[in-house]
């Protein structure tokens, strides 16, 4: 009786060492995802930073593009 005690109590520190390691990581892994995300947003700004290029200017008007795969077209 006393050896599967043993053995239940080794397998209940086991878990949670288990437990404390996966804890461990998931909390070095936050740290790491912030890091990168702290990086990226240094080097690539943000989505709400504006860039050298216009919204009304960085799209061909409708009837450019239409003349463009026009032309395409013609050179098949």
């Amino acid at each position: 009786m006393d050896k599967s005690k043993d053995v239940l109590q080794e397998q209940i520190q086991n878990v949670e060492v288990l437990q404390e390691q996966i804890q461990d990581a998931k909390e070095e892994a936050a740290i790491q995802n912030q890091v990168t995300r702290e990086f990226l947003e240094e080097k690539a700004g943000t989505r709400k930073d504006n860039g050298p290029v216009d919204d009304d200017t960085s799209r061909l008007k409708d009837n450019q593009n239409r003349l463009t795969s026009v032309h395409n077209r013609r050179l098949e």
